[in-house]
């Protein structure tokens, strides 16, 4: 998936001068009168005439891309001509990836190696290979047969080198959520099922694109098989059994694997397994504003942590027991410090790669941050980003999560044969469609009148404005006295 801004870009629409003067030469046909040399006068004494017949005879075209509600809205304005991008016969997922034409030997292997099934790619070759001579052409290209369960596809190497800001997430999130376990060399990472879409999407994305998610007394289990990723994580310092079994030279080694740039991205990942963000005012007269911003685990690597913290933003929080010998905390207490702390943990982050309450709490105090959008899953599922949808609000994780099940969906239907006309039917309103629209400039006129207005949907408005912009740039005359009105705040929008 891919998450998009809308654009309108204008692909036609002639030289301002060469427009003014067409208009003018057509308007002087009615009075049979000569030109004036001052075309631009003479169109605007027409507008003042309301005489705007005269100025359907020059035409612009312009491509939107936009999602299926505003294209929607578009092609209300009838006198106008339209080409839409079609959901019939342009499919939203890659179909051959989805549903792959298996008719050779190196098909066979290429279907295996993408998570497929000795006895799904013997249904999808219709009669090509059976289940048996699927295993031989395996055998023969030395592809090893994967344990029964696991769906391939595992990227071995991820945790190799910690040298993205999700990679030292993940590592925290280990730490904090996860575990190693010797049985299948898995790894796994657990969350409460009220957020852990979030962290099944970047184990889908990251570790293993077939990775379920399990229920567990209200969590969700996630597990990977590799030995390679166990290995490279027990080399790290993580060890199976953590809670009781790490060591303070494992915290070393774990500490040291992180470069210092990656560090706050770490403790991210940390804080939004084992850890908590509050911003709070106090109930004292003052009404003081206070935060608590803290990590729990094993003392020997709050110790590191609280290091750290005061080389960082010279401040040294204690670490403090939390009810067992185990189990200790680092608590940041100070506002202005703990706000500098989510500031610089967010640095790299990219929606929606975070727990949304956790995240939200980091961005409500802060100084506006942009935020940008990851992708994942297939580059041809595309979506249009609402204005609304900043990244750094709760509701925003639960539009996320639902185009997501939207694209598994179309990938699933499309699987077992229905076509993209068929498919479309469980598509969502936020799909990507590029329509090209060919109007003249009274209806142009028209169109920004009313879809430039305090009235018009926020996402009308936003590709509509920008567009109003461009046009009276070029053809000041024309659209100079058409101003957009800002909706009432206090007004439902």
């Amino acid at each position: 998936m891919i998450l998009l801004k809308p654009s309108a870009t204008i692909e036609v629409l002639p030289d301002g001068q060469q427009i003014l003067e067409t208009i003018e030469r057509a308007a002087r046909t009615c009075y049979k009168s000569e030109p004036q040399g001052d075309p631009a006068g003479f169109v605007q004494k027409l507008l003042g005439m309301r005489h705007e017949s005269t100025i359907e005879h020059v035409s612009a075209t312009v491509r939107f891309v936009v999602d299926r509600g505003i294209s929607h809205e578009l092609v209300r304005h009838r006198l106008a001509s339209f080409s839409q991008e079609s959901t019939r016969y342009v499919s939203s997922v890659d179909r051959k990836k989805v549903r792959p034409d298996i008719q050779t030997k190196t098909d066979v292997i290429a279907a295996y190696e993408n998570g497929l099934s000795m006895k799904r790619i013997a249904d999808l070759s219709e009669g090509a290979f059976s289940e048996w001579q699927v295993w031989l052409n395996l055998k023969d290209g030395g592809i090893q047969r994967r344990p029964k369960g696991n769906r391939g596809l595992v990227y071995d190497d991820f945790f190799e080198s910690i040298d993205t800001v999700e990679k030292a997430y993940l590592l925290g999130m280990l730490l904090a959520d996860g575990s190693l376990r010797r049985h299948g060399n898995q790894i796994h990472l657990t969350q409460n099922q009220k957020f852990s879409w979030y962290l099944w999407l970047m184990m889908r994305k990251f570790l293993c694109p077939h990775v379920k998610r399990s229920p567990d007394k209200g969590c969700h289990q996630m597990a990977v098989s590799s030995d390679h990723l166990y290995e490279s994580l027990t080399q790290k310092g993580l060890v199976p059994n953590k809670s009781y079994d790490m060591a303070a030279q494992d915290s070393t080694r774990l500490w040291d694997s992180l470069p210092h740039h990656l560090k706050w991205s770490f403790l991210r990942g940390f804080l939004d397994g084992d850890g908590h963000v509050r911003f709070f005012r106090q109930s004292n007269p003052g009404q003081t504003f206070s935060c608590k911003v803290g990590w729990l685990g094993h003392k020997h690597f709050l110790d590191k942590i609280a290091a750290f913290l005061e080389q960082e933003l010279g401040y040294k929080p204690s670490v403090r027991p939390r009810g067992s010998e185990l189990l200790h905390g680092v608590l940041i207490s100070k506002p202005d410090v703990g706000l500098e702390a989510c500031r610089r943990m967010l640095v790299g982050y990219q929606f929606p790669f975070g727990h949304p309450a956790k995240t939200t709490r980091m961005f409500e105090h802060l100084s506006p941050i942009e935020t940008p959008f990851a992708s994942w899953g297939d580059p041809n599922f595309q979506m249009i980003i609402p204005p609304w949808v900043t990244g750094q609000t709760s509701p925003d994780w639960l539009w996320a999560e639902a185009l997501d099940t939207a694209e598994q969906a179309y990938s699933a239907v499309i699987k077992h044969g229905w076509s993209p006309q068929q498919a479309r039917s469980v598509l969502p309103n936020s799909t990507k469609t590029e329509i090209v629209v060919t109007a003249n400039l009274r209806e142009w006129r028209l169109v920004f009148n009313l879809r430039t207005s305090a009235a018009a949907h926020p996402q009308m408005r936003e590709v509509m404005i920008p567009l109003l912009k461009e046009f009276q740039t070029r053809v000041p005359v024309l659209f100079e006295d058409i101003s957009p009105k800002e909706p009432d705040t206090c007004s439902k929008s």
